[in-house]
């Protein structure tokens, strides 16, 4: 229930918000961490350690990355902010922490919405600089637009990236947003025809067919691939058919021309205008998916201000309808 995870958070330490029952907001991380479309049922993925308060203050205090679960927005390029030698990859790879969990705060908030801001100087090594940013993130509940017999919920996810300063030559930081979904479902994206993906790293499992990707996130071996801006439709979906609630997510957001795209694999920093990614967990983080985007970049002298509009729902009930949810959602994309 949304009021228990409420009381571990608060003996945490972290006191959370709550938009109207629906949707649980923590500043600290800048995580949606439930969406609930009926009492009781969370759609996304959260660590098992927020079941109790002692494990909950542990997990959070932690010194190196917390990954309390849920949606987030992170910077890239993950080459650039994550990573100092690309020649070792996973042994130099780190979650700066100017980004996450940051030094959020709660500007504005109401019953429906709650407003977070960030200043933020994460490191980009690829250029060696420093880069002063500022990030506002708009939590909003919107209508979740469920038919009858299954219940609903859905949240606006409105962001402002801005340089807090001159961009240095060739900086080009942009924003990273994903959410986590538990294990065990299966991952949809709807894509142009004859899609090309690129392996980030690992061996993806994903199968694609009638213009759709589909990847059950149930693997012992962590992958990811990434979708070039001309493959993408501005969509993507998790259907969970297990467990006492069967649960559906959808995940809308904007796609422009390739151009405005930071975003790189490790293997091939030329290979630019990734946009949209998919990740499926070993299950030694948690064993969860991911389903990610970017946004277009800001540009030194041309661009210091980006706004962004995502908006995720969720959906509960019976597992037919929800797939009769998923189609039609997915066919209106396709279109």
């Amino acid at each position: 229930m949304i009021e228990e995870l409420s009381g571990v958070l608060r003996s945490a330490g972290k006191e959370p918000v709550v938009l109207g029952n629906q949707a649980l907001v923590l500043p600290f991380g800048c995580r949606v961490l439930g969406l609930y479309p009926a009492p009781g049922v969370n759609t996304l993925w959260r660590s098992d350690a927020l079941d109790q308060a002692d494990t909950a203050s542990a997990l959070i205090g932690e010194p190196g990355w917390v990954n309390t679960g849920g949606l987030r927005g992170w910077i890239s390029p993950e080459t650039e902010t994550h990573v100092s030698d690309l020649d070792g990859f996973w042994e130099t790879y780190e979650v700066p922490r100017q980004v996450d969990p940051g030094a959020y705060r709660v500007t504005a908030s109401d019953d429906g919405s709650v407003t977070l801001e960030c200043a933020m100087t994460p490191h980009f090594y690829r250029h060696g600089v420093d880069v002063p940013l500022h990030l506002r993130r708009t939590f909003s509940l919107i209508d979740a637009e469920a038919p009858a017999g299954v219940h609903g919920a859905g949240i606006a996810i409105d962001s402002v990236l801005s340089a807090a300063g001159p961009l240095p030559d060739g900086v080009r930081p942009a924003l990273w947003n994903l959410v986590q979904v538990p294990g065990g479902g299966e991952i949809v994206v709807p894509v142009n025809r004859d899609p090309d993906p690129v392996t980030m790293f690992g061996e993806p499992g994903f199968q694609y067919a009638d213009d759709r990707i589909r990847w059950r996130v149930e693997t012992n071996v962590s992958s990811k691939i990434s979708l070039r801006a001309p493959d993408c439709r501005g969509c993507m979906a998790y259907l969970s058919e297990s467990g006492p609630a069967p649960t559906l997510l959808v995940y809308r957001f904007s796609v422009h021309d390739a151009s405005l795209y930071s975003d790189v694999p490790g293997h091939d920093l030329t290979d630019t205008g990734q946009v949209q990614q998919v990740y499926v967990d070993d299950g030694s983080l948690g064993g969860f998916g991911e389903l990610e985007y970017h946004t277009p970049a800001l540009e030194p002298g041309e661009r210091e201000e980006l706004t962004d509009h995502g908006e995720l729902r969720a959906y509960t009930g019976p597992v037919e309808m929800l797939r009769e949810v998923l189609d039609e959602t997915i066919t209106r994309h396709l279109l």
